[in-house]
């Protein structure tokens, strides 16, 4: 089933439209939602479908409203949740009409509490560093080339620049190799601008 509510469920059944926020910066949206909603999306059908007799119902309204909050709060839209739920709730053994009526007002309750993905931490220069400087040695350079665009975007890059090519260099990376791989980080950041 694609498209979210089915067009056989009356009006009044139907959740509202919800006013959805675009996710926050930094967090990669893939096939209608944030990576964290895919991943929360997951795990909330896995746990649906296995729920036990006697337990379907109550799971799938817990699960469903878990989910909602992620609809209102622009982290997946309506019609991906939806469906991945309502085939959970089949999966289950739940009616679909069961399904339909426990996600609706799951969904509805869920309008007055948005949730969105955590904020990423910020990668300051230390973390950085450690990024760069561990793992295994024939990776150096590339750890360093993103490690490099990731600081480009800063108002004064240059300091944790030499901070990362010191790291590079310190992880066994010679500075001339160092110094090109930062040309090229630099080159490869101007041409996605």
């Amino acid at each position: 089933m694609t498209g979210g509510v089915p067009p056989w469920v009356p009006v009044a059944d139907r959740p509202a439209p919800v006013r959805r926020r675009p996710a926050e910066a930094g967090h990669r949206r893939v096939d209608g939602c944030s990576a964290y909603a895919a991943a929360a999306l997951a795990r909330e059908t896995d746990a649906i479908a296995s729920a036990g007799k006697g337990h379907r119902n109550f799971t799938l309204n817990q699960r469903a409203f878990s989910i909602g909050q992620l609809v209102a709060g622009g982290e997946i839209d309506h019609a991906t949740a939806w469906d991945a739920l309502v085939d959970a709730a089949l999966s289950a053994g739940l009616s679909e009409r069961e399904a339909h009526k426990t996600i609706t007002s799951a969904f509805r309750g869920a309008e007055s509490s948005p949730r969105t993905a955590p904020p990423r931490p910020a990668l300051d220069d230390a973390r950085l560093a450690a990024f760069v400087a561990d793992g295994p040695a024939d990776r150096v350079g590339g750890r360093l080339v993103w490690a490099v665009r990731q600081v480009a975007g800063r108002a004064d890059p240059e300091q944790a620049i030499h901070t990362l090519v010191r790291a590079a260099t310190a992880a066994g990376m010679p500075l001339d190799d160092a110094v090109q791989a930062v040309r090229r980080a630099r080159r490869a950041g101007q041409g996605q601008r």
